[in-house]
């Protein structure tokens, strides 16, 4: 029964987490109508005219999104191994 109760609130939690994200897509919508001109009939949005809108707004494309965060894995890697090699360092120097 406790398993039926959990699954039942992670679909409670996925559902609200897809609403909330639903709701602040509308939310961007209704800025970017402010600041760009959209057409008022949504059957005249097209995917292109959308993405234009966006990019002027400055929100960043999903490529964007994933190359920032490559290279954010990779400066971590980079402080992960000076740290590293600073510790060897301190060790080294104690042991000496």
């Amino acid at each position: 029964m406790a398993n039926k109760k959990t699954v039942s609130t992670a679909a409670k939690e996925q559902v609200n987490k897809v609403l909330s994200q639903a709701k602040e897509s509308l939310k961007i919508l209704e800025v970017a109508r402010t600041f760009v001109k959209l057409p008022s009939n949504p059957k005249e949005l097209t995917n292109e005219k959308i993405l234009a809108s966006l990019k002027k707004l400055g929100v960043a494309t999903q490529e964007e999104v994933q190359s920032l965060r490559a290279r954010v894995e990779e400066l971590e890697a980079t402080v992960a191994n000076q740290s590293a090699r600073s510790s060897d360092r301190v060790i080294n120097d104690t042991l000496v």
